[in-house]
């Protein structure tokens, strides 16, 4: 499972679905209603398109993350959003009420794509969960959720930049996101529970280097 969700990447990039929206999926589009932090979807079930915490969902060209999908079941069900937050730990910020026409998006392919990236780097790519490296056995992901979150960005802005051109900005965006995940790459880290006593991989640009003790 990735170590990131759609909303980390707005803290990189807060217009990132006006600026590259067209290269994710769509879960759900319609009119909507915004109240309180509950949005409403004229017809649509949320727990039947695959809408979960950590979407993205525009309204009226303003971007909110999803925080909790209460209303699953029912066509017309809420969803709870906020405005972008630091951490998804963080206290729900709701946003003003609106009317208008909303759309949930995902870029979950290229986070995946990226999350394939990162396991490879660290050379836990094809782990079973009976294996003592495991991703499932991380527990401190900080540093590798910027690496995955720049790695995903970049492929994002690559994606982006196949109807523009190779001299286009969302190409020069893709280049700068490559170079900031090796720059983070090179202190990035992750710690595991469960396995050897103090294991720790850590992530460089061209090598990988396990620590014990």
């Amino acid at each position: 499972m990735p170590f990131i969700t759609d909303r980390d990447l707005l803290m990189f990039e807060p217009t990132l679905c006006r600026d590259a929206g067209w290269v994710a999926a769509t879960l759900a589009r319609g009119t909507c209603t915004l109240s309180s932090g509950d949005l409403s979807i004229a017809g649509v079930d949320p727990g039947s398109r695959d809408i979960v915490a950590g979407q993205l969902v525009v309204v009226s060209a303003e971007t909110y993350e999803i925080t909790a999908v209460p209303g699953g079941g029912t066509a017309g069900g809420s969803i709870s959003v906020s405005l972008p937050r630091p951490s998804d730990s963080g206290v729900p910020i709701p946003p003003a009420d609106a009317t208008g026409l909303a759309q949930v998006l995902t870029f979950a392919r290229h986070i995946e794509a990226a999350h394939e990236i990162i396991l490879q780097q660290l050379g836990i790519a094809g782990m079973t969960a009976a294996d003592l490296l495991h991703e499932s056995r991380i527990t401190r992901t900080a540093n590798i959720k910027l690496v995955e979150a720049c790695v995903a960005l970049e492929l994002i802005f690559a994606a982006a930049a196949g109807a523009s051109g190779p001299a286009s900005a969302a190409r020069q965006r893709s280049e700068f996101y490559s170079r900031r995940a090796s720059a983070l790459a090179a202190i990035a880290a992750v710690e595991y529970t469960g396995g050897p006593v103090g294991t720790r991989i850590r992530l460089t640009t061209a090598s990988r280097q396990l620590l014990r003790g």
